[in-house]
């Protein structure tokens, strides 16, 4: 599907696991469903504020806290692992001179180089416009 890989370049099973459960995890921060918005409930009765709390977090197993602040440095440090082996995994399926152009723009430099070539492809290279013509 895109030029940059090498065809039978392996993906691990493992890689593509921890990729699937930070993508749950944001989903599920960023689709919450109905019943996170429910965990905190306030109501008056008779001029009395009421505050209760269901720590749903306790009562489902989950890859990493719904809420911020529960998150602690040892969360951040196994995202940071997952996220690493992520990267090296798919750096290691992509051909030489794409992994370079790749390594350099998209994890060290502040602008990506690309262009649109005359048939209408969509390219990050180092190289001018006019040298691919």
């Amino acid at each position: 599907m895109c030029n940059c890989f090498e065809e039978s370049a392996p993906f691990s099973q493992d890689v593509y696991d921890k990729f699937k459960k930070l993508k749950r995890y944001r989903n599920s921060l960023f689709h919450s469903k109905i019943e996170d918005s429910l965990k905190t409930l306030f109501f008056v009765e008779q001029g009395f504020l009421y505050n209760y709390s269901v720590d749903i977090d306790d009562q489902r197993e989950q890859f990493l806290p719904a809420e911020k602040r529960r998150l602690t440095k040892d969360h951040v440090h196994m995202v940071k692992n997952f996220v690493d082996d992520i990267v090296k995994s798919t750096f290691s399926c992509m051909k030489d001179n794409s992994r370079s152009v790749a390594q350099k723009y998209i994890l060290q430099e502040e602008v990506i180089p690309f262009f649109v070539s005359d048939n209408g492809d969509l390219l990050m290279t180092t190289e001018s416009k006019e040298a691919h013509n």
